[in-house]
Parts: structure tokens; C-alpha cells; sequence
């Protein structure tokens, strides 16, 4: 099930946070749901193929963890 970005768009009106570091961050944040998504579909192929101690994997499994853990804290 792939990871789907929400909108944050009426936070811009804000006040304390200026419209392009908000639009920035939401850039940032999609991005990291983006590249969550990518690897999530290789992982499961290379489960289901036994391929668990290769470098690829433990190397999809890290950039994984990376956007998940930024998706998250966005």
C-alpha cells in the first residue's frame, strides 16, 4: 500500500511562518512520501525472492528508513 502525501495547504496563511519556507517544507515532505514509496515496492520483491543479505537490499532497506523517518517527522 503506498504511502499518499496530505495537504497542508492551509497552513500558509499562518502567521509567525513565511508562505515560502512553509511551501518549501511541503516540498521537502512530499518528496520524502515520494521516495518512501519507491523502494517499499523492491523491498517486497526481493522478501519474496529470499534476497535478504545482499547489499542491495540492506542499501534499499537504509534509504527506506530515511524517507519513512522524514515522512514521519514532517
Amino acid at each position: 500500500m503506498p504511502y499518499v502525501a496530505k495537504s497542508f495547504e492551509k497552513l500558509i496563511e499562518m502567521e509567525g511562518f513565511s508562505e515560502i519556507a512553509l511551501k518549501n517544507h511541503f516540498a521537502l515532505y512530499q518528496g520524502c512520501v515520494a521516495n518512501t514509496n519507491k523502494p517499499a515496492g523492491i523491498i517486497g520483491v526481493m522478501l519474496a525472492e529470499g534476497k535478504l543479505g545482499t547489499p542491495e537490499f540492506a542499501e534499499l532497506k537504509r534509504g527506506f528508513n530515511w524517507f519513512f523517518a522524514g515522512e514521519r517527522l514532517f
